[in-house]
């Protein structure tokens, strides 16, 4: 095959070999944005508002599992980090037991999204280098050959795993907020009383957006490629 005259060297499966690595890019992207809102304090900003000109006032974020407290002046801020399940300081009257479990559900399905993640990453990866002829080649009488059954079997595995890792990381997010949202917000409120505080989601929902569709068109990818083909290859580099 030539490209602008050039000769370029392809495959039969040039296309699905193509789609299985653009999948592991998205995937192994997806993966760093989970990553990202597991180790991230700014699911939820929460703001009280001044009692009165030129005084003090409190500011929290939130993470999954706990968050900063930041104590702010004109002149400076000073902050302090704690855990949902260690501080009633910073969480009286049971306010952040919505968002500790929440978070725990949360982070266990998008551990369990990461894992399945990683695996359909290498599954991907591994049936794009026997597809295109590079490495992971089975040896037979007439030399080495790509045993497309056993690669389909992977690019199935590999589309299973990126459904599956798709549907996690997607349910844990809508989990936390189904549970955030159940429970009307509750959040740590120093100020006395709600119509005190001021919130807003924080900047991981970029993050986590951007996750999700990564994963749905990695997901849409390895689907794809996955499409049982009828085109008579042998297997043999020398007899296709």
């Amino acid at each position: 095959m030539k490209v602008l005259g050039v000769p370029v060297h392809t495959t039969a499966y040039t296309r699905e070999c193509v789609l299985l690595l653009t999948a592991a890019l998205f995937t192994g992207m997806a993966t760093v944005m989970a990553v990202l809102g597991m180790l991230s304090d700014k699911w939820i900003v929460v703001n009280t508002k001044h009692p009165y000109p030129g005084s003090p006032w409190l500011s929290f974020d939130l993470g999954l599992v706990g968050g900063r407290a930041f104590m702010n002046t004109t002149y400076f801020v000073t902050a302090v980090g704690f855990r949902y399940r260690d501080s009633n300081k910073y969480c009286p009257d049971s306010h952040c037991e919505a968002l500790e479990e929440a978070g725990m559900v949360c982070l266990v399905l998008l551990s369990l999204s990461i894992a399945a993640s990683l695996a359909a990453i290498l599954l991907e990866v591994v049936s794009a280098c026997q597809l295109g002829n590079f490495m992971f080649l089975s040896e037979g009488p007439f030399g080495n050959y790509v045993n497309y059954a056993k690669c389909q079997r992977n690019v199935v595995a590999a589309s299973i795993s990126s459904v599956l890792g798709t549907a996690l990381y997607i349910a844990g997010v809508c989990a936390w907020a189904g549970i955030m949202l159940d429970n009307e917000f509750q959040v740590p409120d120093h100020s006395g009383g709600s119509s005190s505080i001021s919130w807003h989601l924080g900047p991981i929902w970029i993050a986590n957006v951007i996750g999700s569709v990564l994963l749905i068109f990695a997901s849409g990818g390895a689907c794809f490629s996955a499409r049982p083909s009828t085109r008579p290859f042998t297997g043999y580099t020398s007899l296709t």
